[in-house]
């Protein structure tokens, strides 16, 4: 029996370790390799410094100014505080929560398969999981934005609400709600938005009233709401008017189009089909109608089914829609292709261990190597990559070890990335500003990448070119005209 014992453990970690090399090779190898993005991530990246700074806790700044663009709880803040104070105000540092995060989300979702459907099941989850390309990539699993963390918690919350109705352990829906407080801190009402399933899946199973009539129902909402209220009341103590913006800002996306973000009503699915899930939409679907047709025996896939369906759903009414908020569903469209798959190679005769093995090495190669190019290549649009000129270049110099010593940089558009390395190189004692406005003194060096700005500063000033990569130039400033 000890040796069963022993012979299980060191399978299973086996399996943990073969897992977490081919995840490190796509979510934590280069995470520093590449500069702060514009938007989502800049900004809290700027939070977490200014926070760490000005130490207010429950309001984070931007550019020394309450911050009106980020009005979510800080949690997701908060663990980059942690990393910053062990690694240091870099990269790295602010983007290891979300990868953390997506790391955890796939041993999770081996975890749970492999106790229900075995080890066959739980690497083909696995393995969808790491290989689709919506949940490899910026926004997502290698940039610092909240995504991650939400998609981490709310798999968690969702697993304990699926072993409560597996067990009809009532002390389940604690921990529930304690990791849907964790994913309401980390990214507000987008923990709510898989409400419409829970209520689908407890008709389903006749247990809503079960569910509802408990004192740990009583008790968790007591928590989910006590912690919500103090997080909100706590910023609108520092910062006036908060909660009416929230509300506005965030809730108001499900109402009204918001940052111009205008698209398709069936955006979400095309982009499944196009790019996010497209290597795999197919197996989906497959695997969605095996779980339809077999219900009785795959009461758990169908919940997840309902899980998929209900999210998409309220992303597809909701008026404002990017691309990245449904990283939440790639676990379960994960899980449902997996059993696609299962079922078409237990349908397979005579398949031996070895041949399943082949099979899966064979089928998991190619979009494996695409989405471990699209992580370390990092390439992104060429609109954004003009309007991140200035970023790449102080990213790329420094890393080079370059010395770029003290020198302005003339931009008239968003600045939350060059914030991020003006405090950086500050820390590093290099005196690095962000002017708008063209006026320089004689042997100034200054960085300039928008082609109006440069001509500006021509009209006005002798220049030298010291150095240029893409749109951004670094010039001194000779003489006046």
């Amino acid at each position: 029996m000890n040796l069963l014992l022993v012979s299980k453990e060191k399978k299973q970690a086996l399996n943990f370790i073969a897992l977490f090399l081919l995840v490190y090779l796509v979510i934590f190898l280069k995470l520093g390799s590449f500069h702060i993005r514009w938007w989502d991530e800049s900004i809290y990246a700027v939070n977490a410094y200014e926070m760490l700074h000005n130490g207010n806790y429950f309001l984070p700044f931007f550019e020394n100014a309450p911050d009106h663009l980020n009005v979510k709880p800080p949690f997701a803040i908060w663990a980059q505080l942690g990393f910053i104070k062990l690694f240091g105000f870099n990269e790295l540092a602010v983007r290891l929560p979300s990868a953390i995060a997506a790391a955890l989300t796939v041993f999770i979702a081996f975890i749970f398969i492999q106790k229900r459907y075995g080890y066959v099941m739980a690497w083909l989850t696995a393995l969808i999981l790491i290989s689709s390309r919506g949940f490899i990539g910026f926004h997502t699993a290698r940039t610092a934005d909240t995504d991650s963390l939400l998609t981490l918690f709310t798999l968690i919350a969702n697993v304990w609400f699926l072993k409560y109705l597996e067990t009809t352990n009532k002390n389940h829906i604690l921990l529930f709600f304690l990791f849907l407080t964790f994913s309401f801190s980390t990214k507000m009402y987008a923990a709510l938005m898989f409400i419409p399933a829970y209520i689908i899946i407890l008709l389903r199973y006749k247990k809503l009233k079960q569910f509802l009539f408990n004192w740990q129902f009583s008790f968790g909402t007591l928590f989910f709401f006590g912690i919500a209220i103090c997080l909100l009341f706590l910023r609108e103590h520092y910062d006036k008017g908060y909660i009416a913006e929230t509300f506005s800002q965030d809730a108001g996306r499900l109402f009204k189009i918001t940052l111009n973000k205008e698209e398709p009503f069936l955006f979400y699915f095309d982009n499944l089909i196009q790019n996010r899930f497209s290597f795999w939409f197919i197996p989906f679907m497959i695997g969605s109608l095996f779980v339809i047709n077999k219900t009785k025996k795959n009461t758990v896939l169908l919940d997840i089914l309902i899980f998929i369906l209900s999210f998409i759903g309220v992303l597809t009414v909701a008026k404002t829609k990017f691309y990245w908020y449904d990283m939440p569903i790639y676990p379960y469209l994960s899980i449902i292709t997996a059993f696609g798959l299962m079922s078409i190679i237990n349908n397979l005769e005579a398949t031996s261990k070895r041949n399943i093995t082949f099979m899966i090495i064979a089928l998991f190669f190619y979009p494996y190597c695409l989405v471990f190019q699209q992580s370390q290549s990092n390439i992104i649009p060429n609109g954004e990559k003009k309007l991140e000129s200035n970023e790449q270049f102080i990213f790329k110099r420094y890393k080079e070890g370059n010395t770029l010593g003290n020198f302005k940089v003339y931009h008239a558009g968003w600045k939350g990335s060059l914030l991020f390395y003006k405090y950086k190189l500050n820390e590093e004692g290099i005196k690095f500003d962000i002017v708008n406005v063209p006026d320089f003194q004689i042997s100034e060096n200054v960085l300039v990448s928008d082609d109006s700005l440069f001509d500006i500063i021509k009209t006005k000033y002798k220049i030298k070119l010291l150095d240029k990569e893409n749109e951004a130039r670094l010039i001194r400033i000779e003489s006046s005209i």
